[in-house]
Parts: structure tokens; sequence; C-alpha cells
């Protein structure tokens, strides 16, 4: 008997926003009515939902993309001029304002967070001045203001008129929708051995200076998340700010417990743990092979579209590609290896010739009633494109083995391997999921009667001595 489980670990980073008011003037010198207004650049900050670790400074790094990570790779950026209308309400035009335009911190290495980040990009572009105020000393300006911007990390080079990327990655990142398009911007991404992707939301916009708020995001029509539309001139230290979110889900906790039956239970009952003991050899995470019999066909989207816009997936290809999670053994994982607790011990016995002493297989605890983590750490993550009815096929090879002194090796040492593809469910961005494997134990029980003579049904004659009959 084997079970799974799989739980909600995590929900999505909290966004703050205030309410836009008077922070759209120039914060300059204001020695008379006269003065001149100046163009103010357009300047850039941004965090992660989530900061973990540090990892890996290498763009498409099999795991969560981090600040400092981000900092070094640089994001995208593609914005719209829009004059007096809102995004929303605007007809849609081809990029006008910014075009896959890389933001990045100059000096960042990948392995340390900078504090007080300066993103730079190229060229430098400027806000426009007309908003109704075009600063704080009475000029006006006329033909509308309105800005949105909307970003993608890590930043991926790509050929504008198509939008296809230049070079192999391992961002997962194939194309962005072209210059010329007229929708919203997108970007195709297909699974590519678990690698992050970052979606920029609204962060806390303009400089809250001198009793002025900063400028708050919009959450349009079906959008997952508040982004950075309709922005109008902020002061000079005003800065359009990114929060970003995993636009992928991810599955970062892996478990197993051993449930043993108990006085007819399924569960309930205690491993004898000075004679039992049960270890992992291999855990494979599969999908794309098609299952028969009770085990449905594995339905994890390989690829979509992903809308900057509302934080929306659009499926392109529901079969999965052939790599798209890991099916290497977990122990072999050199990015968070096997909990020694659980795994084989390193001197194996040799089933052949029962070489290795039994000290030597029973050294550590092995899977218990308690959930144990197969990792050693949290850095473990598969990634999922979001959707809902999406399976995944789970393999665990594991080894009970008991103490026997009456036998001539001295203990048992038995191979299991069992797979099953199991339900995800809905499986939503920026959220982190766990499995949990059960693994049945049903203990060997003996009963016993002793039968009751059972009559032949016939006699057998045995005269001792015949009588005699006379002639």
């Amino acid at each position: 008997m084997k079970k799974f489980a799989l739980f909600a670990l995590a929900a999505a980073g909290i966004l703050s926003s205030c309410s836009q008011s008077s922070d759209l003037v120039n914060d300059l010198p204001t020695p008379s009515k006269e003065q001149t207004v100046e163009k103010t650049p357009i300047s850039f900050d941004t965090y992660n939902a989530k900061s973990a670790v540090v990892r890996s400074s290498r763009a498409g790094y099999a795991g969560d993309m981090t600040t400092a990570m981000l900092q070094k790779e640089g994001f995208g950026v593609i914005a719209y001029y829009t004059g007096s209308a809102d995004y929303s309400a605007w007809t849609k035009e081809a990029p006008n304002f910014m075009y896959n335009t890389k933001v990045s911190v100059a000096g960042a290495d990948g392995t340390a967070e900078s504090q007080n980040p300066s993103w730079t990009y190229s060229p430098t572009v400027y806000w426009p001045n007309g908003n109704a105020t075009a600063d704080n000393v009475g000029a006006t300006g006329t033909g509308g203001g309105k800005l949105s911007f909307f970003a993608y990390a890590p930043y991926v080079a790509v050929t504008p008129s198509t939008g296809v990327v230049t070079s192999a990655t391992t961002t997962g990142i194939k194309a962005l929708s072209s210059n010329t398009a007229t929708s919203d911007p997108t970007l195709t991404y297909s699974l590519d051995g678990g690698v992050d992707l970052l979606w920029g939301t609204a962060g806390t916009n303009g400089a809250t200076v001198s009793g002025n708020t900063a400028q708050a995001g919009t959450t349009l029509a079906n959008g997952k998340a508040p982004v950075n539309v309709d922005l109008t001139k902020m002061k000079t230290n005003g800065k359009v700010d990114f929060l970003f979110k995993h636009a992928l889900a991810q599955i970062n906790s892996l478990k197993v417990v051993a449930d043993i039956d108990n006085n007819g239970a399924a569960t309930g009952g205690t491993l004898s743990s000075a004679n039992t003991r049960i270890y992992v050899e291999k855990i494979t995470l599969a999908n794309g092979l098609t299952t028969t019999g009770e085990n449905p066909t594995s339905t994890l989207i390989g690829e979509g579209t992903f809308n900057l816009v509302t934080g929306v997936w659009t499926t392109v290809n529901t079969t999965p590609l052939a790599a798209n999670i890991s099916a290497a053994s977990v122990a072999a994982n050199g990015d968070s290896p096997m909990n020694t607790d659980i795994q084989i011990p390193s001197s194996t016995p040799n089933v052949e010739t029962g070489v290795t002493e039994w000290e030597n297989i029973f050294s550590t605890t092995g899977v218990t009633t308690t959930a144990t983590n197969v990792y050693t750490s949290d850095d473990m993550s598969v990634k999922l494109i979001p959707g809902s009815d999406q399976t995944l096929k789970i393999t665990i090879k594991y080894w009970v083995t008991t103490k026997d002194s009456n036998l001539s090796k001295g203990y048992t040492w038995i191979p299991q391997e069992i797979t099953k593809t199991i339900s995800l469910g809905n499986i939503e961005m920026n959220k982190s999921y766990g499995i949990v494997m059960h693994l049945g134990l049903t203990s060997v029980k003996f009963t016993a009667t002793v039968s009751d003579w059972v009559a032949a049904g016939s006699e057998v004659r045995a005269d001792l001595p015949v009588n005699v009959v006379a002639e």
C-alpha cells in the first residue's frame, strides 16, 4: 500500500501600495515661477517577493532566482505611452516607449545582494511633461503623460522584429512578443530543468517626501496582481518599483513516512526499530509517459505563453518535454543530497555473499513513522507551469531489512520499487507545494488451529483368527 499527499506550503508575497496623489511634480529647487520645466529621467528599483539564500550567479539555474542574481542578470522592460488614456482603455499599439530594455546593477556578481543598488539601463528615457501639473510652481502641460511598464526576469536578448531569443539560453524563455505586436506583451516559456521565471508586479512607486504619497499599481481585469500601469511624472528621486513574483509554481518539499498497520488499521502501528530499517535508494519525479490501467496519463504542462500584464498563463503545449523534470537519483543530486538518515548506508550489504556486517547496515535510523525530509535542505525544487488537472509520475526505490540471526546472512534485504501517477490539483503561480510519500508496510501475521480427526468412513477388517466353517 502506498499513498501520496500534496499540500500548499507558501502563498504569494504581500504587495504594498498607496493611493496616488500629488507625487507628479519635479522636486527641483523653484526660485521663480518662470522656472523652465526640467526633464526627469525614469529610474527603476526592484526587489523579490522571495529572497532566498544565494545558490548560484548563473541565469537559468535550476532553483530560485534571488535578488542578488536579479541584480546581475537584469530584467527586461516593455513600456507604453498612452497619452491621457488608461492602459486598459487604450487602443493597443506596438511598444512605443521601451522594448526589452535591460535594467541591471553595474558590478553585481550575483553572489551578494547590494543594499542600495543603482539600477541602470540604456538609452535613458524621460517622463513626459504632459500631465496637468508639470511642476509645483504653476507650469501646466497638455497631451497627457501616462506610461505603463511591464517586466520579466531573467533578461534575455531577442531579435526585436520577431521576439525570438538570439541564442540558446538556459532560462526557459523562448521568445517575447515582437516590437510590432499590438497586444499585451507576452513571453513564451518552456520548462527547462526547473529554472525560475519572474514577473514584475507593482511595488511602491514614486517617492514619499514632503507629504506626497507614492503612486499605486493597478490590478487590471483578470489580473493576478497590481502592475505598473498609468504612471505619471514622478519627482527626481521617484522610481518605478517592481516587486518580482515567481511566475511558476514549485514543489520544494519532498518527505517520506512509513505507515505501519495496527490491529487491522492501515496506520498507527510501530516500527520495530531494534530489528528493522527502511532505506531509500532513489526517488524519481517524471512526466510525459503514458501509463495504463488505474494510473492516468501524465498531463504536466511543458510550455506556455505568459501575459506580462495580467500574469495569466495560456497553454501552448500540453505534451511535456522529455526532460522537464530531472529523473536523476536524488542521491546523486549535487545541489541538495539525500538526507543520510534515510538513504542506503555507504556500505550496503552484498546480497550475493553477505560479506557486510549487520552493524554497517543498521548504522542510521532510516524511514520512520514520522515524516522525514528526503533532502538535507530546502534548496530542492521542481518548477511547474501553473494550471489545473496536472499529474506527476513518482517512482521510489527502497529497501526493507530485518535483523534475523537464524538466516545465513543474518538479515533480510528486500528491494521495493513503486511507481504511481498522482494528481497535483490546481497549481497556482508563486506558490510552493510539498509531497509526502506514504510507504504502507503490512506486517506478516500468523494464525493456527489444530484440526479434529476426521473419520475415514470405512473400516478395515482384521480377523484374528478367522473362524473356519465346517464342510
